[in-house]
């Protein structure tokens, strides 16, 4: 991070600091691993007295939240923080990351309301295109370059991508390529087409081609194959990765179908465990979180290795041999039930494989009279006989024994 202040130093143009800070700092952190990504980020800029202290902070508290991590000390640092709002004049924007508002680090004094940033100049379209309308632009592409005795090749991103190569329903009013093969025909062809259905003449625009993650899109589909032209378009993967790259607003609905395509859902998984040997165990709240991990549990290996730290450490604070074979996550049968006034109940097998199975029951009583025990989930015991449940009848006859209580104390 220091060579961010040193630029400004250094006598950096706004432009190019703007360039630095928005664009080459979140570039600079694809492709690092974690501990990386956090080594990198840790070295404290120092401070500059200028307005570029507040936008370099503020921008690594947004590539931290894209990568999940925890910002740096110095990003909080009183003096990155600024009271009266700094308008960046030399970059347009209509939208902006969260983190730049709460430090008053604005673009232009004219997108007050609502900023972000955007790569590019702005764009004066005459009309949307949809999937036909682009379809017919390729056609007519591919017959002007036959004509000329040239083949183009086109690699598709963006809108354009999604889309021809991703059925979706929406339009845009650009189409972001990278051209691979016969550059100046294809652009002199595409205004000669654009000019014929009233577009603007950058219809078929190269400004997105900067932001094409490095490296060959192996997975990249074919969209249109003629004598003339063969547009390829950005797989799925390269297409997600441009777009978080990005992190605009506007591009929430393609992430989100994106990910879909891609089998990726946001659920996560809770961990938790009961551990009557903790120091701090409390028979009324016997479960806890188990938070082993770096970020969100989104896998069963990912559980797993959270539970398996847990137990190394349970076992040397209890002073027992270490692991010999690792504990293994297996799914288990869940029975919900629910009362009166929100009263949640949940019983949940406890197989040993012979007939000693147990059912682990517990309530949440929202209406319970003692306030430290109505938010969260409590053991629930029989009454008679050895005070465990065997089976869904007496899980049954224990719950509504507690409804009964509980009706009689409502």
């Amino acid at each position: 991070m220091p060579e961010y202040a040193q630029a400004v130093v250094d006598g950096w143009s706004d432009a190019d600091l703007l360039r630095l800070h928005l664009h080459e700092l979140p570039r600079s952190l694809m492709g690092l691993d974690r501990e990386r990504r956090i080594e990198l980020l840790a070295e404290r800029p120092p401070l500059t007295g200028t307005p570029w202290d507040v936008l370099l902070a503020a921008m690594v508290e947004h590539v931290c939240e894209l990568h999940d991590l925890e910002p740096p000390e110095w990003s909080q640092e009183r003096e990155r923080f600024v009271a009266i709002p700094h308008f960046f004049t030399t970059v347009t924007t209509t939208s902006r990351p969260w983190c730049t508002r709460r430090r008053r680090s604005f673009g232009t004094a004219h997108s007050q309301t609502r900023a972000t940033w955007t790569h590019g100049a702005e764009r004066n379209m005459s009309g949307s295109l949809d999937h036909a309308l682009t379809r017919q632009l390729f056609d007519e592409l591919s017959a002007a370059l036959q004509a000329r005795g040239v083949r183009g090749h086109v690699y598709l991103v963006g809108g354009g991508a999604m889309i021809t190569g991703y059925g979706r329903d929406r339009t845009t009013k650009d189409v972001d390529v990278r051209i691979d093969e016969a550059k100046d025909e294809v652009l002199a062809a595409a205004r000669a087409v654009g000019e014929r259905h009233g577009l603007d003449e950058r219809w078929l625009d190269l400004g997105a081609a900067q932001f094409v993650p490095r490296g060959d899109d192996v997975r990249a589909k074919t969209i249109h194959n003629s004598p003339g032209l063969l547009v390829t378009g950005a797989s799925a993967e390269h297409l997600l990765a441009m777009k978080v790259f990005a992190a605009r607003r506007a591009d929430l609905e393609d992430i989100k179908h994106l990910a879909g395509i891609l089998g990726i859902t946001r659920e996560t998984l809770r961990v938790t465990v009961r551990d009557p040997e903790a120091p701090d165990h409390d028979e009324q709240r016997p479960v806890r979180r188990v938070d082993d991990a770096p970020g969100p549990i989104r896998t069963l290996d990912g559980a797993t290795a959270a539970v398996n730290a847990y137990e190394r450490r349970a076992r040397t604070r209890d002073g027992m041999a270490p692991m010999e074979t690792p504990v293994e996550l297996k799914p288990v049968e869940v029975l919900r039930a629910e009362g009166e006034r929100g009263r949640r109940y949940r019983a949940e097998w406890i197989r040993s494989g012979a007939a000693a199975d147990l059912l682990d029951l517990s309530v949440t009583d929202p209406s319970s009279a003692n306030e430290e025990q109505s938010a969260y989930a409590r053991v629930l015991q029989r009454t008679t006989g050895d005070g465990l449940v065997r089976s869904i009848e007496q899980a049954n006859e224990v719950i509504n024994r507690y409804e009964q209580d509980a009706a009689g104390q409502d």
